[in-house]
């Protein structure tokens, strides 16, 4: 348990969170599902966000 909260909370599994939301909000936008496209949108900012957060938070650690 304690190994999937390790991977879950990782900083690239952020990314690849943000890539694939990217990716399915795209798809849903050429289908014409413009609401639920603007809400995975929202979700894909959201991990790029803590993925940028983290990438700082590390680099910012690196001095100690």
């Amino acid at each position: 348990m304690e190994m999937l909260i390790r991977i879950l909370s990782s900083k690239w599994m952020h990314l690849a969170c943000c890539f694939i939301n990217s990716v399915f909000a795209s798809v849903t936008w050429q289908m014409g599902d413009y609401v639920i496209a603007t809400a995975v949108y929202c979700l894909a900012f959201y991990c790029g966000l803590n993925f940028v957060k983290s990438v700082k938070e590390d680099y910012y650690d690196q001095d100690q």
